[in-house]
């Protein structure tokens, strides 16, 4: 019986190494799927051209975008939606795409997925402020001309996100200035970025260590270069039609007229005579008892 049981069980198809080795590339083809996902976003936002043809618009025209049409519907769609804050949208899939494929493992993956609309709507907030500001003028412009008419660098949502937050305010009474609602943007994005992207402790330090390290570096080479510039000013000859400097002759060394006071001792007074404090001692015949 046992040895029927013995014969049922069959050897693995292939050795445990080979096995370990093809679960490392499945891990790590994975991460790089992940990450191309940020990396599609980037190319999309970043090549978008306002006159591509678009899910809402149709031209005969050619597609500029790099990832083609697909990529300028997404980039049209995406950036009136959330403005400037969607670049944000593709910083989570790079920070997971590294981790599933360096097998450090993405426990709190749907908790991370469902934190990142909120670090998006965040920035929304943030970026619609600047679109109302001052600093959307043509001087302190942050891109050339926004293509989105009626539309603020935070896009539909952050417009929307902006009037419910001073509705919010005048109904307690207050009317909230617009760097509020861009500093509680800012603010709440960031915690809701760091939480989304996923990333302990121990990484984040590994990381400004890093950061650190490659800034040290650069201070260091700037120094270099800057000492280089001195010694090449200092050793360059002087430019034609410099009058050189008149060297001065060599002579004895220049006395000065001003006269040191001399340091003099005080004369030591005349000391008297010592007296001896010792008594004089008497001769022992005196104390004897004289003779008879």
């Amino acid at each position: 019986m046992a040895q029927g049981q013995a014969n049922t069980h069959k050897p693995p198809l292939l050795p445990a190494a080979m096995i370990q080795a093809l679960k490392r590339w499945a891990q790590t083809c994975f991460g790089l799927l992940i990450a191309a996902i940020g990396v599609a976003i980037i190319l999309a936002l970043a090549s978008f051209d306002p006159a591509d043809p678009t899910l809402n618009r149709s031209t005969d025209a050619g597609v500029s975008n790099l990832l083609g049409f697909p990529g300028a519907a997404l980039a049209d769609l995406l950036l009136q939606t959330l403005g400037l804050a969607s670049v944000i949208l593709a910083l989570p899939f790079l920070g997971w795409g590294w981790r599933v494929g360096a097998a450090r493992g993405l426990p709190w993956f749907w908790t991370h997925l469902l934190v990142l609309p909120v670090a998006a709507l965040c920035f929304a907030l943030a970026a619609s402020y600047f679109s109302s500001s001052s600093l959307s003028s043509a001087r302190y412009s942050l891109i050339g001309s926004w293509p989105f008419d009626g539309l603020g660098y935070g896009g539909l949502l952050g417009d929307r996100l902006a009037s419910w937050f001073y509705r919010l305010g005048a109904g307690l009474g207050w009317a909230p200035p617009g760097w509020v609602a861009a500093l509680v943007g800012f603010v709440g994005g960031v915690l809701a970025l760091l939480a989304a992207l996923g990333i302990s402790r121990a990484e984040w330090r590994a990381v400004l260590a890093v950061l650190g390290r490659f800034g040290r570096g650069i201070g260091r080479l700037i120094l270099l270069y800057g000492l280089w510039c001195a010694g090449v000013k200092r050793m360059s000859p002087p430019p034609p039609g410099a009058s050189p400097k008149a060297a001065m002759p060599p002579g004895p060394p220049l006395k000065s007229s001003v006269k040191r006071p001399e340091n003099k001792k005080p004369a030591k007074k005349a000391s008297g005579p010592k007296k001896n404090a010792r008594a004089r001692s008497f001769p022992i015949s005196m104390l004897s008892p004289a003779a008879p």
